[in-house]
């Protein structure tokens, strides 16, 4: 229910994590090809991939936590659910009308990543007539700058290394 819902997500959440399985509702882990082709001289074989059947189990295990830890009411939400992380999703959006999708992890890390190639970037772009006042030995420029950017004086990121 909504009510019990932030406490129970917490619980979820603790022991989802103390299995290292939060890829699987975050969406980072992708289901292995179901087959792989074994190639053999003279004859080529295509068997059951043996990760796909690791990840089917963990998905199955995950999902089996999932839903059978909640109420009768929360189970026909996601009767049909078919992995974990549609369950989890959906039990989110069904709680919160105004529900986003949380950034996963890895989304998060890229993000950031891009932010900070950006802010570098800029910071070089920023200083870069400092950086030429300093490379021709012109100190009257290097002064001047300073003087109208006194955060030039502890910027981390003035050059490009």
């Amino acid at each position: 229910t909504k009510a019990n819902y932030p406490l129970w997500k917490a619980q979820m959440l603790s022991l989802i994590s103390s299995e290292d399985l939060l890829a699987f509702i975050y969406g980072t882990v992708k289901a292995p090809p179901q087959s792989i082709t074994i190639e053999e001289p003279r004859i080529t074989r295509i068997i059951v991939n043996p990760e796909y059947e690791a990840w089917k189990r963990t998905e199955k295990l995950l999902k089996g936590w999932i839903i059978g830890s909640l109420s009768e009411e929360c189970l026909a939400i996601v009767k049909d659910s078919y992995t974990a992380r549609y369950v989890w999703t959906e039990l989110a959006k069904s709680v919160n009308a105004h529900y986003q999708e949380a950034e996963t992890p890895l989304e998060k890390s890229e993000k950031t990543k891009e932010t900070a190639e950006r802010e570098d970037k800029d910071a070089i772009e920023r200083y870069y007539p400092l950086r030429k006042a300093i490379a021709k030995g012109d100190w009257e420029g290097v002064d001047k700058f300073l003087k109208s950017d006194s955060a030039a004086i502890t910027a981390t990121k003035i050059t490009k290394a």
